[in-house]
């Protein structure tokens, strides 16, 4: 690993990481799936609620990291003799979420590159060639990695939001009335297809040690989520506006679609479809490389427990590849695919939780116990 892990990250890269590494695959999906949990096109209220639970989800996240600032959360449990256990159990857990997202990111995109671009070349030739790339990004550490989203996500906003305002002509307000046909209420069953659409919150545990810790703020953070659900919202909403509820049950990847259906005037791009594929592989890039750069500070982190002066990234990024590979080829079938992506989210969020009971528990407990040192000591001097 490049010796830039120890580079500073300020609020502005650490919010823009934070975007880079949610819009993933549920910029594709999410409309689809809203439709065909709730049936109609109140996903846009889903979305907002959902929104506001992530924010919220952050706020917790700020409080507890401005505890034990310029350390992350498994820093800390190892600073402490009876929270290591807790420090090696979170990092294998996270360790294994992280990998499981690499794996489901990487046959994703040989999903839709097979289907819209490059039907002929075969699913683990995609799969390898997106994790070489990652692998040399990886090796670049936090300062590289960092910048490179920095360098992508205004390119991959300024498309999605081109594809949007060409769509504008395609505007049919009818699939959206009436709102809320079947109560105020029946949105929420689809928060957990939102919840799932924000998988990434988690690195903010990794990510805000290396901030200063005057830094270490929700607000900029919540922008970044803002600027996430503000996308979420216009592409379910257009979607909805130019396919319909039922017709986007059953569109697979309904953002690609929508960029399929642009005109661009005097016939300059003639497939907007292929811009919009190349955008979101670099989306899916920053996603899967930040996932190995962070499965490699893990066990960095967990190996100072033993004093040794690791070089994790050396030996780790070929095992990591290797993993990631089998993970990815476990599902069997797109439908399966999508089925094992909710299971991981399902799996990240419980461990985020996980992490935050366990941070603030001992948190907690490390101030009841210095109060009682204290007053101890008062009581041996009096």
């Amino acid at each position: 690993m490049n010796r830039n892990n120890n580079y500073t990250i300020d609020p502005l890269e650490i919010s823009i990481a934070l975007i880079a590494f949610i819009i993933g695959v549920g910029i594709l999906t999410l409309p689809g799936s809203l439709a065909d949990t709730l049936n109609t096109a109140d996903g846009w209220i889903t979305i907002i609620v959902g929104g506001s639970i992530i924010c919220t989800l952050v706020y917790v996240t700020v409080r507890l990291q401005k505890e034990f600032p310029e350390q992350t959360l498994l820093q800390f449990l190892l600073a402490g003799h009876k929270s290591k256990w807790l420090a090696v159990l979170l990092g294998v857990l996270f360790s294994l979420h992280f990998l499981m997202l690499m794996g489901f990111e990487s046959r994703m995109l040989a999903i839709v590159l097979d289907m819209y671009l490059i039907d002929r070349t075969p699913s683990v030739i995609v799969i390898c060639a997106i994790l070489v790339v990652t692998s040399y990004a990886v090796s670049k550490g936090v300062q590289g990695l960092i910048h490179l989203n920095v360098l992508f996500i205004p390119f991959i906003l300024t498309v999605l939001l081109a594809i949007l305002l060409f769509n504008v002509q395609h505007i049919n307000f009818d699939p959206i009335r009436p709102v809320a046909p079947k109560g105020f209420l029946h949105p929420l069953k689809g928060l957990p297809n939102v919840v799932l659409a924000y998988v990434g919150v988690e690195i903010l545990l990794f990510f805000m040690g290396r901030m200063k810790g005057k830094d270490v703020k929700a607000w900029p953070l919540n922008i970044g989520v803002g600027i996430v659900t503000l996308f979420y919202f216009l592409i379910t909403f257009f979607t909805y506006f130019v396919f319909g509820v039922e017709q986007s049950k059953v569109i697979n990847f309904t953002t690609v679609e929508l960029a399929k259906v642009v005109e661009v005037p005097g016939g300059f791009f003639e497939r907007v479809e292929s811009m919009m594929i190349t955008v979101w592989t670099m989306a899916i890039f920053n996603t899967i490389a930040m996932s190995q750069l962070i499965i490699i500070l893990i066990y960095n982190d967990l190996f100072s427990i033993f004093k040794k002066q690791t070089q994790s990234g050396n030996y780790l990024t070929p095992v990591i590849v290797f993993i990631t590979i089998i993970i990815a080829f476990i599902p069997e079938s797109i439908s399966d695919t999508l089925t094992w992506g909710d299971w991981i989210g399902y799996f990240g969020f419980s461990v985020l939780i996980l992490s935050l009971l366990v941070g603030y528990v001992t948190v907690g407990w490390r101030k009841k116990r210095r109060k009682l040192g204290d007053r101890h000591g008062e009581s041996t001097k009096a």
